[in-house]
């Protein structure tokens, strides 16, 4: 895993709250590319993947915003669905957009564990990351999951074998 780290202070910090929930969640997307894999781009917001779960449970979202109070954010709950909730989460000079997702669907590949500031993350693979954006160029056409899956596969992504996995 490279550790060209696009990652803002406050992004580590919110990482480092939420660390430990229960269920864990598995941070994926451009964050996990940003500071964890390519280092190629930075991002505003956090993709946090509740795997094998169909909901967020009350439960979930309580223990999300206790954390994010302790660690003294302010944080607005934006948007809130069965399987999604998104907080804006500043710690009055920096802001970033947290995702909570239920994912029903298991990863291809296992997350990898890395450790900030004493805490243990897991990680998306970039091989994960690049089956889950050519999933995405489906259902949306954003530049950004253009130019992530291109980097994927220049760093020596396998698209034959991501393409297969997407099916």
């Amino acid at each position: 895993m490279s550790r060209r780290d696009r990652l803002t202070t406050l992004q580590k910090r919110v990482l480092v709250a939420l660390a430990g929930m229960e269920p864990p969640w598995t941070l994926t997307g451009g964050a996990a590319l940003a500071g964890f894999h390519l280092g190629h781009r930075e991002t505003r917001d956090l993709d946090l993947f509740f795997r094998g779960h169909h909901e967020l449970s009350p439960e979930m979202l309580r223990q999300a915003e206790r954390r994010l109070d302790d660690a003294a954010f302010h944080h607005e709950r934006l948007e809130l669905g069965p399987a999604f909730a998104r907080y804006r989460v500043d710690d009055g000079g920096d802001v970033v957009v947290v995702d909570l997702v239920a994912e029903p669907v298991a990863s291809v590949e296992a997350p990898a564990q890395v450790e900030i500031d004493g805490r243990e993350l897991a990680i998306d693979s970039a091989h994960e990351i690049l089956t889950n954006k050519l999933n995405t160029l489906i259902s949306r056409a954003e530049l950004r999951d253009l130019l992530d899956a291109h980097e994927l596969v220049a760093a020596g992504g396998d698209l034959g074998r991501a393409l297969e996995d997407a099916a």
